[in-house]
């Protein structure tokens, strides 16, 4: 499940902010989001590409908390830090491209 949430946020042509929110919340849980390498670069290999790349997304999916996130965070009193998970899925996107070429 995680290498599949995973493998969507990197490879879904618009970035959505659900993908975000539910691996930093799966991170918050003390899961190793990455662990599972393998698995998300099979994954990224049978979609053959990554379509596109989440450097110059931030602000489009900031703007994605406020209407499709911040009605759920409220309601159930989550904080939610997208710079933080952001920032490592820009990480592992770079190792994906430069290590394998994608």
């Amino acid at each position: 499940m995680i290498a599949e949430k995973c493998t969507t946020a990197l490879t879904r042509r618009k970035p959505a902010i659900r993908d975000f929110f539910d691996l930093w919340y799966l991170q918050k849980a003390w899961l190793d989001i990455f662990a599972h390498e393998n698995v998300i670069i099979q994954k990224c290999k049978e979609i053959k590409e990554l379509k596109r790349t989440l450097l110059n997304q931030y602000e489009f999916l900031e703007s994605q908390i406020e209407t499709e996130l911040k009605p759920f965070l409220k309601k159930n009193g989550y904080y939610f830090d997208l710079k933080a998970i952001y920032g490592d899925l820009l990480d592992f996107q770079k190792i994906l491209i430069e290590k394998w070429n994608f």
